[in-house]
């Protein structure tokens, strides 16, 4: 599946070339989360959110040569 499908359903998420503990969640609300285990027998991993939602695909997007352009 590609990056844009993970976003149908609500989940966890990985890729093969993945760092080992480490998967991405999308919430019920199609939000991206990255969650890193330390281990097997963790139950409270890292959650991160990435900013990005399911909205992504539907965006029109423009390059950013300065900082300032973030905030104009």
């Amino acid at each position: 599946m590609k990056f844009e499908d993970i976003f149908k359903e609500k989940g966890n998420y990985k890729a093969e070339n993945f760092i080992k503990g480490f998967c991405y969640e999308v919430d019920g609300d199609g939000w991206l989360y990255s969650l890193h285990y330390r281990d097997k027998n963790d139950v409270k991993p890292i959650r991160d959110r990435a900013f990005i939602s399911k909205d992504i695909f539907n965006k029109d997007f423009v390059v950013v040569y300065n900082r300032n352009q973030l905030f104009e």
